[in-house]
């Protein structure tokens, strides 16, 4: 595939699956396209995640905040 095919047509570049590449021939030299794989987190890791994003929130009682209404 050129670049220029890309440029008219990119939703060849947009439907990608996760760990494909596409090279793309041009006069400067060729340009590889890919799409990363995603990873996956363990539970564990999105819970850390979590507990570092909110270690710095103040403490809130949910159950107060629907008895206000």
């Amino acid at each position: 595939m050129s670049r220029r095919e890309a440029l008219r047509k990119p939703s060849l570049l947009t439907g990608l699956k996760p760990g494909e590449k596409v090279t793309l021939a041009g006069r400067e030299g060729d340009l590889v396209v890919e799409r990363p794989k995603l990873e996956r987190l363990t539970p564990e890791e999105l819970e850390r995640c979590v507990q570092e994003l909110t270690k710095d929130w103040p403490v809130t009682d949910a159950l107060e905040l629907l008895d206000r209404r």
